[in-house]
């Protein structure tokens, strides 16, 4: 193991630690009465993730494709599952404009890497193959798996804090102060999980970085991608946005010219560049400048 696989088995080993905790401390707190919700969450999880793929390619319109209709595509998803050492995905296109990406699945043995139309006309090819071997490094994380997986967190402390607030007295309980407590306590788990999301999508980066050996093709992808969403405004599916590559951001004309160059051309770029402040608590995707200085740190 090097130190990226390093840090990314320590933070999946936590996420299962950190639900291990809360629920050993709420089910402690609540003398056992969460024990009712927990089934239900998990049926629930389960069932999302179980059917996500068939979710996932409906609301996008990703289409599985050939080898004989993509034969470029296959053998770039082909060749980077080769060396991150999982099984070759199945290949999808996505007929929008938007320049954009994504995996999912359930398992490294059922998953799926698909591409917009949009993306494969705007980046050449040593991009696209970045933007791919980013895809794959979320398949190689199981991120899919963990973010649902995380998900359990909102759930556990929504419930556990109505179990906590309503007390035995359920005569004096005041029910708008319990719900409003449990729906703070649901807001925080979320804030937590997108945390996660985030760094998920910078331990992406760091594959894509690692299995390529140049961290350049994808910095000009994610100023590509992220520059022509947020100056021509196509539409998203917004369902879909933890599982896309990019986000539509502001960035200067400055960042785009610098893209033409190299590493100390968009570092110099970016330096004017917001970071993004308290609103990317609420963002599934770091900033890009955030990616740009940690790909080429």
């Amino acid at each position: 193991m090097d130190k990226l696989d390093v840090i990314i088995w320590l933070s999946t080993m936590g996420v299962f630690v950190v639900l291990a905790v809360v629920f050993t401390a709420l089910l402690y707190a609540t003398g056992g009465e969460l024990i009712l919700a927990v089934p239900f969450s998990f049926i629930m999880l389960f069932i999302q993730w179980y059917i996500g793929p068939w979710i996932v390619k409906f609301s996008t319109g990703a289409r599985e494709v050939s080898e004989e209709e993509e034969p470029e595509l296959h053998r770039m998803v082909g060749d980077l599952a080769k060396k991150a050492g999982i099984p070759k995905p199945k290949v999808c296109v996505v007929n929008n404009p938007g320049p954009n990406a994504f995996a999912f699945g359930r398992t490294q043995k059922n998953s799926y890497v698909a591409v917009h139309t949009g993306l494969m006309r705007m980046l050449n090819k040593e991009e696209l193959k970045a933007v791919l071997a980013h895809e794959i490094g979320h398949i190689k994380h199981r991120d899919v798996f963990v973010i649902t997986m995380a998900a359990v967190l909102p759930v556990l402390l929504y419930w556990g804090t109505i179990f906590l607030l309503s007390g035995r007295d359920r005569e004096r309980q005041n029910p708008l102060a319990v719900w409003l407590g449990a729906l703070f306590a649901q807001f925080i788990g979320q804030i937590a999980v997108l945390w996660l999301s985030r760094q998920r999508e910078f331990f992406a980066d760091a594959f894509s970085k690692k299995i390529i050996g140049d961290p350049l093709p994808l910095g000009r992808a994610l100023v590509k991608i992220s520059y022509s969403l947020g100056r021509y405004g196509r539409s998203e599916n917004q369902s879909m946005k933890a599982f896309y590559i990019g986000e539509a951001e502001h960035l200067s004309e400055d960042v785009l010219r610098a893209v033409s160059g190299g590493k100390e051309e968009i570092m110099n770029a970016i330096r004017r560049e917001r970071d993004g402040g308290i609103l990317e608590w609420f963002s599934t995707h770091p900033k890009t400048v955030k990616r740009l200085k940690a790909l080429f740190s």
